[in-house]
């Protein structure tokens, strides 16, 4: 195998794989990718045995082969090599080749028999949705999801046909326990196995939204009984499916209130910011002061001292103090968009709902924590 590759090619193609390839995983062989060549373009697989990322880019091929290359290893070679153009050479002593002017490397690889055995692609059915739309719903739930590994359910986002009059719409929906959020768009001829719903894993999500990163067009959605497959230009990720039952998330979801704020969004993002800074590090709790047309912000910490801060609000119903988990209401106003946010209330200690002013699209919905005063 021998090749002459763009330097900015292959590390762009190395950085989409390098996710999937875990360096320190507990099977050696997924810690490299599948390096084959054909004609005049390379295409390289990585696995983790629950997601598939297939890709390719164009070379000029002077032997055709194959062989398994550590990813992040290659990545990092690559990155230093002082020219635009790079040489990859199978080498007869098992050794992978790459040169770029006068730097050489030799980097140990292995056969392509040593690969696992990857599952053909399942038969499901497919729809289309635009690279900016998907990558628009993915930014406003994946921080809403569970980063532990207790509760396998609520691990991933939920993809889900909902119906609105005659229109289908998309929704994605993500939930710790604590919070939750849910974002729809519009997208016709969604298969009906979304209509019960599927648990995408958040680490397949997360790759996913690397892939169309920086693409435009559409993105080919195919879901099957067990995998989620996308594929754009070229470029295709599989994910095998959460095989667990998604909690009833509607129930949460308040429907009746005795108050209503509205805030600058950005503004109320910065005024959490700062006195955030005060907050426990374990908690970073803060408590929402809602008094007339002014809001205080606060926190206090019996380590650090204490903070406040205002903004103005336009409240409809009684005043209240309430308190949150800071960070959780800073992956509100960074998911939500808009001017302005709503924020509708019953008490002190029920679910609250925010949304962004004039829309329908976006709703999070944040657990209150107690608070001594």
């Amino acid at each position: 195998m021998e090749l002459i590759i763009s330097k900015q090619a292959i590390e762009k193609l190395l950085a989409k794989l390098q996710g999937v390839s875990e360096k320190r995983h507990a099977i050696p062989v997924l810690s490299h990718f599948n390096l084959e060549t054909s004609k005049d373009r390379v295409n390289v697989t990585a696995t983790d045995l629950d997601i598939i990322i297939r890709d390719f880019c164009e070379a000029d091929v002077k032997k055709e082969g194959g062989y398994l290359i550590p990813t992040r290893k290659l990545l990092d070679v690559v990155r230093v090599l002082p020219t635009e153009t790079v040489t990859v050479k199978l080498l007869e002593n098992g050794f992978v080749e790459v040169v770029s002017g006068k730097s050489k490397f030799k980097i140990a690889g292995l056969p392509v028999k040593e690969f696992p055995d990857l599952p053909g692609k399942e038969e499901g059915k497919s729809f289309t949705i635009q690279a900016a739309v998907l990558k628009f719903m993915i930014d406003r739930v994946i921080s809403f999801t569970s980063t532990e590994d207790t509760r396998i359910e609520v691990s991933g986002v939920f993809f889900e046909k909902v119906d609105a009059g005659e229109a289908e719409m998309f929704r994605l929906v993500a939930t710790d326990g604590h919070r939750l959020a849910y974002v729809e768009e519009r997208v016709d001829g969604l298969p009906e196995k979304l209509r019960e719903g599927i648990i995408v894993p958040r680490k397949g999500v997360g790759e996913l939204r690397k892939m169309i990163d920086e693409v435009t067009g559409d993105v080919s959605v195919s879901v099957g009984e067990n995998f989620l497959s996308a594929s754009l230009d070229g470029s295709e990720i599989t994910i095998r499916l959460i095989g667990a039952e998604f909690p009833m998330y509607r129930e949460v979801i308040p429907g009746a209130f005795s108050r209503k704020a509205v805030v600058d969004r950005e503004k109320f993002s910065e005024v959490l910011r700062r006195v955030s800074v005060i907050a426990t590090e374990k908690l970073k709790s803060v408590i929402l002061s809602l008094e007339g047309s002014e809001m205080e912000v606060s926190s206090v910490s019996p380590d650090y001292g204490e903070a406040s801060d205002y903004i103005d609000v336009k409240l409809e119903g009684d005043g209240l103090k309430i308190g949150f988990n800071a960070r959780y209401l800073l992956d509100v106003t960074a998911a939500s968009g808009g001017e302005n946010l709503v924020i509708d209330i019953s008490n002190e200690l029920s679910p609250v709902l925010f949304r962004p002013e004039g829309r329908e699209d976006f709703v999070a919905v944040v657990m209150p924590i107690r608070t001594a005063v």
